[in-house]
């Protein structure tokens, strides 16, 4: 007869059940959030230094800031951040499985354990929460679950003391929770609590301290989970959820240990399963709605363009019509692969604000703009939105937009300002490398025009003289007209002159660029337009050329359309199918926003 090793093995039966939950955790996480771990990543700069080291030691809720810092530097890998976040959330289900166990031996709670265990992963789906409050958290479990195996003596009120004293250096305000646990505890279990009276008010007292000397900011952040949220913005309430989880973990578990009537095995069995898959149903819903739809787009699109996946980007389902972010993405890797004057007009455009939005002061629009610039070979505008960029971050820095800016400077020629923006990349784990790279080409001006990246927008700069417009037609046409090699702002310039349907513009580009370096073939929507010119002002673009027959057959169609259009006062809706992403449908049909 083969033994049954789960049955007979009551721990491995528990490890198999938490490695299933881990690894289920984890494919759920990278499968559904992936972008999510690679997006919040850019908005710190962990930095091997004990400058830096210093720093963030010298304060309260500083530990756990470093400490957050270090795990989210790996998040720059594709599927870290899923893993780190797992395991994370796996240890706090592990401790409060603890708690209950400790509290309630009778009883079972994966309802409980579950959902509270992974509440702090459902509060990191808002970019503008802090990872410190789940280390928090599990500090606050575990030195709880480390009070419950103390000996009731005047012991557990020095320990509860010192734990919180520690607790508020170590990880902020988080540890309230460990001494309002305790409380709750002894008065549910009736214990003498006369001991304990003082006990809060005390704990409290190094937070009130360091809020009179004025070191500590306002008093949510030092008494609140508003410290473990972006200082500009007010915490979610899931963030107060995690909060209270702790002590009502407690005071659950606390009451029904003093339940006499036990269930029967089989009433219990089936109880732990309901309660687990209920959990995992809360869990997904929580996973589901922690997140919009356009956050995530925009999480998403935002990583293919750092990773430079253009390709990803336009098979990427947008919302270009509604939103100008989107659209800006689109357009960009359409720039980028030479496509814009081919396929602009199969995504709907909210008007020229598609190719360059409108500044908000925003990091994501502030980061799509720069790279916008970039393409353009607008060096000094990508600079200014960089810059920009890194002040609207919360703690001002952002390695992305740093890189950025030390890219700018040298192709700039202020070789000493790339030098000091370089110095705490180099201390960086996942962005040394690529600073090592442009180290090499501080105080080389014959190197950064050889370099393959920057080379090219030297030449932009140089057409220039490191000089720029408000305007972006203007900087386009200057770029376009003394650097024709650059192939991507004159797809920007194409795709404005058909935005704004500007005839005269696009006969220019037609005649003095047509055929040329990176125009071969001439782009589709310019020689649509370029047959549309032809058709009613021939002189104004007499090149014969630059269309060919296929374009033209489809514009003696498009005209047949028309006229049986005017024949039998049909609506220019039954054109939409075959000609809505043609110039001629959009210069008649759309009108200009």
């Amino acid at each position: 007869m083969k033994k049954n090793y789960l049955q007979e093995s009551p721990r491995l039966c528990l490890s198999v059940i938490w490695l299933c939950i881990g690894v289920g955790l984890f494919l759920f996480l990278d499968s559904v959030f992936a972008y999510h771990f690679r997006f919040i990543e850019q908005f710190r700069l962990f930095r091997f230094s004990a400058e830096y080291a210093q720093e963030h030691f010298s304060y309260p809720g500083g530990p756990a800031f470093y400490a957050a810092s270090f795990l989210i530097q790996y998040y720059i890998h594709p599927h870290a951040g899923a893993l780190i976040s797992a395991l994370l959330a796996l240890l706090a289900c592990m401790g409060l499985r603890g708690i209950c166990r400790h509290l309630a031996p009778q009883r079972s709670f994966p309802l409980l354990w579950l959902v509270v265990g992974m509440l702090p992963l459902v509060a990191e789906l808002d970019s503008n929460h802090h990872l410190e409050e789940t280390l928090a958290f599990l500090l606050s479990i575990y030195s709880f679950y480390l009070y419950l195996c103390l000996p009731r003596s005047v012991v557990r009120v020095v320990y509860l003391l010192a734990v919180s004293w520690l607790g508020f250096y170590l990880a902020g305000p988080m540890y309230e929770m460990t001494v309002l646990s305790a409380l709750v505890y002894e008065c549910v279990a009736r214990s003498s609590l006369r001991k304990y009276y003082l006990l809060l008010p005390v704990s409290l007292l190094p937070a009130i301290l360091y809020y009179w000397a004025g070191k500590g900011g306002e008093a949510r952040v030092l008494f609140t989970p508003d410290a473990y949220y972006s200082s500009r913005l007010q915490a979610q309430a899931v963030s107060y959820y995690v909060w209270a989880a702790l002590p009502t973990v407690v005071l659950i578990t606390t009451l029904s240990g003093y339940l006499k009537k036990n269930m029967s095995h089989r009433l219990q069995t089936v109880s732990v399963l309901l309660q687990t898959a209920l959990a995992f149903g809360v869990l997904y819903v929580g996973f589901r709605t922690g997140i919009t739809y356009a956050q995530y787009i925009t999480e998403q699109v935002n990583t293919y363009s750092r990773d430079g996946a253009w390709g990803k980007i336009v098979a990427t389902p947008l919302n270009t019509g509604r939103y100008p972010l989107h659209a800006g993405y689109k357009n960009l890797a359409l720039a980028e692969k030479k496509l814009l004057g081919d396929y602009l007009f199969d995504s709907k455009q909210p008007g020229s604000k598609g190719l360059c939005m409108d500044w908000n002061r925003t990091i994501d629009t502030s980061s799509l703009l720069s790279d916008v610039y970039w393409a353009m070979g607008n060096v000094a505008q990508a600079q200014r939105m960089a810059f920009e960029g890194m002040v609207a971050s919360e703690w001002a820095v952002n390695p992305r937009l740093l890189l950025r800016l030390v890219k700018t400077n040298l192709i700039l020629g202020h070789h000493r300002v790339a030098a000091k923006y370089l110095r705490p990349l180099l201390q960086s784990y996942g962005y040394r490398a690529e600073a090592e790279r442009l180290k090499r080409l501080v105080g080389n001006d014959e190197a950064v025009r050889a370099d393959a990246e920057l080379g090219p927008r030297y030449r932009c700069v140089a057409a220039l003289d490191g000089l720029c417009s408000v305007h972006p037609v203007r900087n386009l046409l200057d770029i376009v007209e003394s650097n024709p090699d650059y192939p991507t702002s004159f797809q920007y310039l194409l795709g404005y002159a058909l935005l704004s349907k500007d005839l005269n513009t696009l006969a220019y580009l037609g005649e003095a660029y047509g055929g040329g370096p990176g125009l071969t073939p001439v782009p589709l929507l310019l020689q649509q337009a370029i047959v549309l010119i032809q058709e009613t002002n021939p002189q104004v673009c007499s090149s014969q050329n630059l269309v060919s027959q296929a374009v033209a057959g489809q514009f003696k169609a498009f005209k047949h359309q028309m006229e049986w259009l005017k024949e039998n006062k049909a609506s220019s809706a039954t054109l939409r199918a075959e000609f809505g992403n043609t110039f001629w449908y959009y210069y008649l049909f759309v009108s200009l926003s």
